[in-house]
């Protein structure tokens, strides 16, 4: 999705269109870092969860035994 908007906007710019300026592009780095941030910490949350699922189902496998 990101490489789509990257090539629409280099398309604007091959086509005369000014480029960001300055401050924009700050805007959008500081808006990707924390959209980063909170990926890694969903993708951390997520690691925990399936460990936490992983030690529930092998409990559940040796109750069984």
């Amino acid at each position: 999705m990101l490489l789509k908007k990257a090539l629409a906007e280099q398309r604007e710019i091959d086509a005369g269109k000014p480029m960001k300026n300055i401050d924009v592009l700050e805007e959008e780095v500081a808006r990707l870092d924390m959209q980063h941030e909170e990926d890694v910490a969903k993708c951390n949350q997520l690691e925990v969860d399936i460990e936490q699922q992983e030690g529930q189902q092998h409990s559940l496998v040796i109750s069984k035994l």
